[in-house]
């Protein structure tokens, strides 16, 4: 019984590879696909995940500010990174979004000031 649930894993996920690599073929040469050894497939991070990652980054913006002798003010900090998490596509655009909503506005009146 063990033996059958791992031998349906491992056909599952052979067919998983089989469509990844049927996919890239319909933007990759086979000369370029022959060289690759593995194909990672991630997935989606959930949106509590992301909030948390907006969370983290918010809180190192405001402790850099405060470093620098300044206070970033920011009523909540719970709303404003589920804001964030709601603009963003992934983890990556996270950090863009926060300075687009968060630290571009602040540093635009420091220099003002």
């Amino acid at each position: 019984e063990t033996f059958e649930k791992n031998r349906m894993g491992f056909l599952q996920f052979q067919d998983e590879e089989t469509v990844s690599h049927s996919v890239l073929s319909n933007y990759f040469r086979p000369e370029f696909l022959n060289r690759i050894d593995e194909i990672v497939r991630f997935k989606k991070l959930h949106r509590d995940s992301l909030v948390e990652i907006a969370k983290k980054n918010i809180s190192e913006k405001i402790a850099l500010a405060m470093e620098q002798g300044y206070d970033l003010p920011i009523e909540d900090i719970n709303v404003l990174a589920e804001e964030i998490a709601d603009m963003s596509d992934g983890p990556r655009s996270i950090k863009a979004n926060i300075d687009k909503v968060l630290v571009d506005p602040f540093v635009d009146t420091i220099v003002q000031v």
